[in-house]
């Protein structure tokens, strides 16, 4: 049994991070922050063409969006 050995007897580096939050609690509030922000540019064209959503609808479309945001790769890779 190995046992616990110190990293320099492993000739080994450890490296780690200690979220400040749970990870599903990032990756939902980025999703949503990325879902208002594409609701908010394509909401500006809508208010050009007198179609712009309620602030209820806006909401839910921001709450759908986010969730299928969740799901995708490339969450980060775009602005902030």
């Amino acid at each position: 049994m190995l046992g616990v050995m110190p990293a320099g007897a492993l000739r080994a580096r450890i490296y780690f991070l200690v979220p400040r939050q749970p990870l599903q609690l990032a990756v939902e509030q980025r999703a949503r922050r990325v879902a208002a922000d594409h609701l908010t540019r394509t909401g500006h064209l809508s208010r050009l063409e007198d179609q712009a959503l309620s602030d209820s609808d806006t909401a839910e479309e921001v709450d759908a969006l986010a969730a299928d945001l969740v799901d995708r790769r490339g969450l980060w890779s775009g602005p902030k």
